[in-house]
């Protein structure tokens, strides 16, 4: 899910992830459930900007407007790009 490759990466990790949900032990289903919602979060913030923005400091790409605008506001951002912002 930390792939910025929309296309093959994140097909591939919904269709392990729900696998893992259908097939695992009930009390793993929990915790898979919750990495399907992750990577969901993940994918939409893709599909949005088509790359992670919170990375382009540290790669040296130049952030666009729009998402100068979603970083900024710290309140809506995904857990797990608040962590790594």
């Amino acid at each position: 899910m930390h792939s910025e490759n929309l296309s093959s990466d994140h097909d591939l990790c919904q269709r392990l992830l729900t696998w893992a949900i259908e097939t695992t032990q009930p009390h793993l289903q929990i915790y898979f459930e919750g990495e399907e919602k992750v990577e969901l979060e993940h994918l939409q913030v893709l599909k949005q900007f088509g790359r992670y923005p919170h990375r382009n400091v540290e790669l040296g790409r130049e952030s666009t407007p729009e998402e100068n605008a979603w970083l900024a506001n710290k309140a809506s951002l995904p857990d797990w790009c608040k962590a790594q912002s």
